[in-house]
């Protein structure tokens, strides 16, 4: 820690005399009411900001990484047509299917067991966890190469294969950027974290932004996963060097790798069929109706997911407090806080969507251009379905800070048995409707098993608590 500048003693005393002489040379005055009411209100809002700079910091964070992320969304819409968005779109599940491992496998743990280590442990703790992350990273970047490159060799299609080494890297460098960003929001040190995203994000948004709209030059779904993962890599390797001391002791490894197995077993076994159960309706889509049903249905919810900044500004933080309420004073300390995060995000959640819902086409028209107007009906769906995820968002953080992950697998199990079974149905009956329809059926049945085995999860809570 940096010690802080400090006066010679010798200054000190001098200043301070000096400051009484001036103070008692002056005529007395009683402080008027609202100087003393305009000075506690200054001391009292400064103490909020200090007492919560870390929530302030990561909703920063977020608000910025969605909001580049929602103007990214655009200038890809735009720049790239309605068809080769609704490619890169399908490309980029690809991304997002690793990544979510990594939340659950990786980041998960890292956020809820961290700050539970002791200060000394900690340097151990973290080296295992970057450990375990180096090797997801390139397991999962191979993996993705060899998979779309044989993909593309037996179905014959060379759009696929093309698309095989730029995934990979995406994979490989958005995930590693992902990591330290979470590991600095985990260490208390959110403005690196603040930092790293600003390269990244604002760093690709400004050459999508000379692409699209200076040059007007154009570009293909391989050129923006280029830019996405070189600007993941530049993010990265700025954000390594503030990294703290580790440690790699063979024990503590091994004592790492199997805590947070134990912890998330059941989340990776989650992020898989979760993954299966809120995109198979998108494939289908892909599939039976064509890559430009996918590109109005993602475009659709890129706009409302100017709820992010919410949503993942709240993941940033809510884990670690979260689990600190429950480590320090209990399943009932642990719901009074939630219970505030719920009421507040639900209302705001309710409140972006209703703003969208009112006059969809308003908004299409307006931020994507005409060709988007006749999927306004697509913006409803998606306000009622962000509200009915916040709700099962709030559980989830339960449920992990009580570290009960297997009910948070049993959900998406009965998410993803119901995709199978109606993706197909439902998209071939109802079009881009039945994908909607399909999502917002699969919350409805995720957040009943989940609040059943919350109840469970309390009530045995309640009586270990009186044994």
């Amino acid at each position: 820690m940096k010690r802080k500048n400090t006066p010679p003693v010798e200054l000190s005393i001098a200043l301070l005399v000096a400051q009484n002489i001036v103070i008692h040379s002056q005529p007395q005055k009683h402080p008027r009411n609202d100087d003393i009411g305009t000075s506690g209100m200054i001391k009292t809002a400064a103490g909020f900001l200090r007492r919560h700079s870390h929530t302030n910091w990561a909703l920063a964070d977020q608000a910025m990484v969605s909001g580049v992320t929602f103007l990214t969304g655009i200038l890809l819409a735009r720049g790239l047509g309605i068809a080769e968005f609704g490619r890169f779109s399908l490309a980029w599940l690809v991304v997002l299917f690793v990544q979510s491992i990594q939340e659950n496998a990786i980041i998960a743990p890292l956020m809820i067991i961290g700050p539970k280590q002791e200060v000394q442990q900690r340097p151990a703790y973290y080296g295992g966890v970057f450990l375990q992350q180096l090797v997801l990273a390139l397991v999962s970047a191979m993996l993705t190469w060899a998979c779309l490159g044989f993909a593309g060799a037996v179905f014959g299609k060379g759009a696929i294969a093309s698309l095989a080494v730029p995934v990979a890297a995406a994979v490989l460098l958005c995930q590693t950027q992902e990591f330290l960003r979470r590991y600095f929001f985990t260490g208390q040190r959110p403005a690196i974290s603040f930092l790293s995203d600003a390269i990244r994000y604002l760093g690709q948004l400004t050459l999508f932004f000379w692409i699209f709209i200076l040059s007007k030059t154009g570009i293909d779904t391989n050129q923006v996963l280029w830019i996405t993962a070189g600007a993941s890599a530049v993010s990265a390797l700025v954000a390594f060097i503030f990294v703290g001391r580790l440690q790699w002791a063979r024990s503590s490894l091994w004592q790492t790798a199997v805590m947070n197995w134990r912890f998330s077993r059941w989340l990776v076994g989650s992020a898989i069929v979760q993954w299966l159960g809120g995109n198979l309706f998108t494939v289908a889509a892909g599939a039976l109706l064509g890559v430009t049903a996918v590109g109005a249905l993602k475009a659709a919810q890129s706009l409302i997911g100017v709820l992010n900044i919410l949503f993942q500004g709240l993941e940033n933080v809510v884990p670690v407090r979260a689990a600190q309420r429950y480590h320090t004073g209990g399943a009932a300390d642990l719901f009074r806080y939630l219970a505030v995060v719920t009421r507040v995000g639900l209302a705001a959640t309710a409140a972006v969507g209703l703003i969208f819902a009112v006059d969809p086409t308003f908004w299409l028209r307006l931020i994507f251009g005409q060709q988007f107007v006749e999927y306004g009906y697509l913006l409803r769906w998606f306000a009622a379905l962000y509200c009915l995820t916040f709700l099962a968002v709030s559980v989830r953080f339960a449920l992990r800070a009580m570290e009960r992950t297997m009910p948070i697998f049993a959900a998406y199990t009965v998410g993803t048995l119901f995709s199978l079974a109606a993706a197909y149905p439902l998209v071939t009956a109802l079009g881009l409707t039945g994908v909607l329809v399909g999502l917002f059926s699969i919350q409805l049945l995720m957040l009943a098993v989940m609040l059943v085995s919350l109840r469970q999860a309390l009530v045995a809570a309640e009586v270990h608590r009186h044994i």
